[in-house]
């Protein structure tokens, strides 16, 4: 009987572990999905920043024989690059 009792014992903490490593599998699983999607947000990211600053640094070469040395609005482009990239 005792040898029942501890083969029951053992099995019941097999079952338990089992869980557990189920369950360690299903949140390694989902930290890669949210890894994933975190990464794609940043080459998305990468992507509009470089296509903005393109744009910033291609409008700044037109204006840059202007006689205008109104200088208050120098980084109204790269604010406006990061401020329009959503996360």
């Amino acid at each position: 009987m005792t040898d029942n009792r501890q083969f029951d014992a053992v099995n019941q903490q097999v079952d338990e572990l089992k869980d557990v490593m189920k369950d360690n599998i299903g949140k390694v699983i989902d930290r890669g999905e949210k890894l994933e999607d975190l990464e794609s947000k940043a080459n998305d990211l990468e992507q509009n920043v470089s296509i903005q600053y393109s744009v910033v640094a291609r409008d700044g070469k037109k204006g840059v024989d202007d006689d205008n040395d109104d200088d208050s609005n120098d980084n109204d482009g790269v604010s406006m690059t990061l401020s329009s990239c959503k996360f």
